[in-house]
């Protein structure tokens, strides 16, 4: 069996639009602490905000291709928050699912690779990673000079 990768701009933008519309219908479907929550979830669904899929194919046994898995390329923004929100919706969306539909599901495994997407322009600080920036400053008195890191968040 031969594994092939499909990562066409359309099939990507299909891959996309079929998470968020899992995603959005699964909103309503999540026991939130509160509507606040819930608005953060909702804010946050936007296409661009959708981790990336490369699509695995491998023939079957009469040598037509098949998508044996999905190799998912994390975001490399994402917060820890969000990806708990995306986890909630997805957690409520399978638990919806039929046997039948949850034994139909398409495996999901990290790509060894991030993705290079960039974070929507107008997308939520809280939706954010923090990152640590270190920037060394001079410490220079009258009894002698040092370095001392200056750590920016």
């Amino acid at each position: 069996m031969s594994i092939n990768y499909n990562t066409s701009p359309t099939h990507t933008f299909f891959l996309h639009f079929q998470k968020l519309t899992r995603r959005t219908s699964a909103l309503e479907l999540v026991k939130w602490t509160d509507h606040h929550e819930k608005g953060r979830a909702a804010e946050v669904l936007v296409m661009d905000a959708m981790s990336s899929e490369d699509s695995c194919y491998e023939d079957d046994e009469n040598g037509s291709p098949k998508v044996a898995k999905y190799a998912v390329r994390k975001l490399p923004w994402e917060s820890r928050a969000m990806k708990k929100i995306k986890k909630k919706l997805d957690k409520a969306y399978r638990k919806r699912l039929s046997k039948r539909a949850k034994e139909r599901i398409v495996t999901r495994t990290e790509a060894d690779e991030l993705s290079e997407r960039q974070p929507p322009n107008t997308f939520p600080e809280w939706a954010l990673k923090e990152t640590k920036l270190t920037v060394y400053v001079s410490n220079r008195t009258h009894t002698g000079s040092g370095v001392n890191p200056l750590i920016l968040f």
